[in-house]
């Protein structure tokens, strides 16, 4: 569904088509490279088309790879249409320093992926997807303080990189009221960008 702001639409929310690690379905390096920024274009100009000129993409996957991939789709779609503006979020980074001030787990900073703010989101939104008798087993993983290293070596799945279970972080001591700090934390950053954008 869209939203209607004065002045203002919002498109709909685009589903994540594709990741970089081997999940379900996994495109390798060649064909990732080729059809991940075929998609990108073709989401940018086809949103263009209907007259969105600012678009801000938010993208929760940090894999350097799936970044290079969408900036080379902006770059494509930029060059097919004048006055195109396109911004990837920086949500992640920017919000990642502040996890400190909601999270309890003892290295927050490596919280990335499943863990204790991102469960915390789920518990807000969507409790009933959340096993608790298995989430009460999980033990602190911050593996992810070396997490873009391994990346950058060539590791592409949960158990290289030092996540067997694909979480980092400490999802055991997450709470909605944690998850709801989280979300004002991360959409705060995401208006800013926006309202910058559109200025």
């Amino acid at each position: 569904m869209s939203i209607l702001y004065p002045k203002r639409f919002v498109a709909p929310f685009l589903p994540p088509v594709t990741v970089f690690f081997n999940f379900t379905i996994f495109l390798s390096g060649g064909r990732f490279n080729q059809c991940f920024p075929n998609i990108v274009e073709d989401v940018c100009l086809g949103l263009a088309k209907w007259g969105f000129d600012k678009i801000v993409i938010i993208c929760a996957h940090g894999e350097p790879k799936n970044n290079e991939a969408i900036k080379e789709g902006i770059k494509r779609a930029s060059v097919k249409k004048d006055g195109l503006k396109v911004k990837v979020s920086a949500w992640f980074h920017h919000g990642l320093p502040r996890m400190s001030s909601v999270c309890k787990g003892e290295h927050p900073e490596w919280d990335f992926h499943a863990g204790e703010w991102e469960t915390g989101l789920i518990l807000l939104r969507h409790p009933e997807l959340v096993d608790q008798e298995e989430l009460i087993k999980l033990k602190p993983n911050y593996e992810a303080e070396h997490l873009f290293e391994r990346i950058s070596a060539g590791k592409n799945d949960w158990k290289d990189v030092g996540a067997p279970l694909a979480y980092l972080g400490d999802p055991q001591i997450a709470t909605k009221e944690t998850g709801d700090k989280v979300y004002d934390i991360f959409s705060d950053i995401v208006v800013e960008e926006v309202l910058e954008l559109i200025k």
